[in-house]
């Protein structure tokens, strides 16, 4: 028997769902909280549901980033990185001290390290 992925359980109710609105989403939902109890994977439910928000954020065409650099930066300066990866972005952010400088950008399945840490690693790395 194949196990089904949290993922698959969060496309499931995204098509399940899609396009529903007031006592036909609620009974929809309604089904699938009982189709997880059946499967006796209810506690998963939290984590199917944030799989859930990312892919219906993908499927309508929004790009998630998280940028971490090393001090604050302003919202001028994160719009700008956010019109790089598109017109549908939301972004998280955070500090990293650690970072020295420059910027780590995160997408779905990329990292751009443009930090100060990681060029000083790869000299440090190139000098030995």
């Amino acid at each position: 028997m194949v196990k089904d992925s949290i993922h698959d359980y969060a496309k499931a109710l995204f098509a399940t769902t899609n396009g529903l609105k007031g006592e036909e989403l609620k009974q929809a939902v309604k089904a699938f909280a009982a189709l997880l109890f059946k499967h006796n994977i209810l506690n998963r439910a939290p984590q199917i549901m944030a799989a859930y928000e990312a892919y219906a954020q993908k499927r309508s065409g929004v790009v998630t980033i998280a940028i971490t650099t090393a001090r604050e930066i302003d919202t001028k300066t994160t719009e700008q990185i956010k019109k790089i990866f598109g017109d549908m972005v939301e972004a998280t952010r955070s500090v990293d001290a650690s970072l020295i400088g420059g910027v780590v950008i995160k997408t779905e399945d990329t990292v751009f390290d443009a930090s100060l840490k990681t060029q000083l690693r790869i000299l440090k790395a190139h000098l030995v």
